[in-house]
């Protein structure tokens, strides 16, 4: 599994989570673009954080082009119980996706089926 910023992100700017606008909210455009923000720990404590915008295609290309399979997608948020704890933190970003969340597998090849599983590039025996 892997968790990125989610593109919508790119217009949401709010006190404790939030990214600087870009002079383009084409959503298509950003593509690439750094985008810098900040977060905010429980304890108050801001932290500058930036992050490159990638449309769900380019994600999803590149996970085929190297052999991937999507075997779950989700976009993470804020959940019920997070927003009962702490609802001055986190209701600013209730309702927003905040990351994409995939969870990708490599499927073993043909060939790497046919060989010896010590010899498989796969296996910890490759390792130094």
């Amino acid at each position: 599994m892997f968790s990125v910023p989610h593109p919508f992100m790119s217009s949401y700017n709010g006190e404790n989570f939030g990214f600087v606008h870009h002079e383009s909210s084409n959503y298509f455009a950003l593509r690439d673009k750094l985008l810098e923000g900040h977060i905010s720990t429980l304890d108050g404590e801001r932290l500058r954080v930036g992050m490159y915008c990638k449309t769900f295609e380019d994600y999803i290309s590149t996970a085929r082009k190297y052999g991937f399979e999507i075997v779950q997608m989700e976009e993470a948020r804020v959940k019920p119980d997070q927003l009962n704890d702490n609802p001055a933190f986190f209701e600013s970003v209730n309702g927003i996706p905040l990351h994409l969340v995939a969870k990708l597998r490599k499927p073993v090849s043909q060939l790497e089926n046919n060989t010896n599983v010590a010899e498989s590039a796969n296996t910890l025996n490759t390792l130094p």
